[in-house]
């Protein structure tokens, strides 16, 4: 049962409430097929000026996972698009792996391929630190929209 008293609370959280707005996920994107495999190149630099990178161990800023899958699903969108004219979305991350952190300055870049077909495509993907660290390890599987 809501109560008058519970209403106001909410109407005043909510007036005073802050959401920082979505992280660019991507710097730059580079897409080609090669013998039939749709290959992906996407970057994203890390920088602690993002919303929500401050509050990810303060002291010490690392780039959060979460967005790392999130680089890779914007960045195979947007070439499945491109390649194949279909939208799709990420159905399931089969696995992830984070190798090494990810700190201001560095630039994480995405490198993977697609296969597969029919209603799901399958990602794998390697993301890279500046130095030549691999950062991460993605298997995604995609949905492909019908039209």
């Amino acid at each position: 049962m809501n109560t008058a008293s519970d209403d106001r609370t909410s109407r005043w959280l909510m007036a005073r409430a802050t959401w920082a707005s979505p992280v660019p996920s991507l710097d730059e994107l580079s897409v080609c097929t090669e013998n039939g495999v749709l290959r992906v190149r996407a970057t994203k630099r890390v920088s602690i000026d993002d919303p929500y990178m401050v509050a990810h161990f303060p002291g010490r800023t690392i780039f959060p996972g979460v967005f790392t899958i999130e680089c890779a699903r914007h960045a195979f969108r947007v070439a499945i698009f491109e390649s194949l004219g279909v939208s799709c979305d990420l159905r399931s991350v089969r696995s992830v792996r984070f190798l090494a952190p990810l700190i201001e300055g560095d630039v994480l870049t995405i490198q993977g391929t697609t296969s597969g077909g029919g209603p799901h495509l399958e990602a794998d993907a390697d993301g890279w630190r500046s130095d030549g660290v691999r950062a991460a390890k993605l298997r995604l599987t995609f949905r492909v929209s019908t039209p």
